[in-house]
Order: structure tokens, then sequence, then C-alpha cells
């Protein structure tokens, strides 16, 4: 649990603090954090994993508020593997029945 937070939350904070330091001398710069659609939406059997991601979107907003003044831009994407709502697939057939067996 707690090397989860450490790796998907703490790690990208840190990242995030380290890359600053640079940005601010140069008034600008761009931050794009790796998110999840599970960070929005939770999943089953996944609550740490979403905790974490859902904590680095919000930190995420906060930090883009603190630091757009002085032109850094920082966001988030939340790549998507599977299904899309309206039935389109990003996954091969052999992927989706591997997932789907539990593997």
């Amino acid at each position: 649990m707690v090397s989860q937070l450490h790796t998907n939350l703490l790690g990208s904070m840190l990242t995030c603090k380290a890359a600053m330091k640079t940005m601010i001398q140069q008034q600008r710069g761009s931050i794009v954090n790796v998110g999840s659609i599970i960070g929005l939406k939770g999943n089953s059997g996944q609550s740490v994993y979403s905790a974490s991601k859902g904590g680095l979107v919000g930190f995420s907003r906060a930090l883009a508020k603190e630091v757009a003044r002085k032109k850094i831009r920082v966001n988030v994407v939340a790549p998507v593997l599977g299904k899309e709502c309206d039935g389109r697939t990003s996954l091969t057939v052999e992927t989706e029945q591997c997932w789907s067996n539990g593997g």
C-alpha cells in the first residue's frame, strides 16, 4: 500500500518539485503527470491505486494554479485501455481475452 502511494503520488510530486526549480528560473515550462481513469472513477479491488492517481489529479490541479503566473502549465493525462462507451476497443482480441481471464 505505502509503496504504491510512494511511487504513484509522492514520486510524481518529488519529480515536479525537482523540475520546478529550473522552470521557475526560466519563467516557463510544462509538466504532464500520468494519471489513470481509475483515479477518477475508482475500480473494485484497486482502492489504493485509485487513491494515488486521484490524489495526483488533485495535486496537479492545485499546482497548476500555484505556478500559472510563472507561465508554467501542469496537466494530467489519463490513458485508457479497454472499451470506450461506444463499444470501440483499443485492445487486440488476444489481449482482451487474456484480461477477461484474469491474466
